[in-house]
Parts: C-alpha cells; structure tokens; sequence
C-alpha cells in the first residue's frame, strides 16, 4: 500500500482581531479544516500588528479578513466555504 505524501498547507487570516462576525466564521472553517486535514497550519494575525500591517500591504489586503494561503492571497472581505474546502483537497494531494 502507498500512502501519498500530504503536501502542507499554511494560512494566515488578516484582519481586525476577532472583532467581526465574520473574522469568527472564517476562524471556525479553518478550525474545521485542521481537524480534517492534518497538514493544515492556521494562524490568525491581527491586522494592526506589525505583521499584519506588512502583510495587508504585500499583499493588497483592503477588507479584513484577508486569507493567504502558502504566501498567495485567496481572499478578501469573506470566503467561499466550497472553494475554500477545494482548495485545501487540491493543496493537500
């Protein structure tokens, strides 16, 4: 039997630090998603940090949250739970 390599996968969510609805949405997708995809790292930056704000600037992050996955961003302002979860299938392969 051969068990494929899981490739890892890192997202950073940028944004306002859990002051919105939304930010806490996206916080309990990826909380899900690490639970189901063990090569998932998560990380939450809060967008007033000096990481955050680098980040928001390097990436163009003009609605919080900002989603970047493996240092590309995936999204702003929300997500799309469905193309989320198959992104995490395709990076995971």
């Amino acid at each position: 039997t051969v068990i494929p390599k899981m490739h890892q996968a890192n997202y950073d969510m940028v944004g306002e630090e859990e002051a919105t609805h939304l930010a806490k949405i996206v916080q309990n997708i990826f909380r899900k998603l690490e639970r189901t995809f063990p090569n998932v790292s998560y990380k939450n930056t809060s967008i007033i940090s000096k990481e955050g704000m680098e980040m928001a600037s390097k990436y163009m992050i003009l609605t919080s949250p900002g989603i970047v996955i493996n240092g590309e961003l995936f999204s702003t302002g929300g997500v799309n739970q469905e193309k989320l979860i198959n992104k995490i299938k395709e990076l995971s392969q």
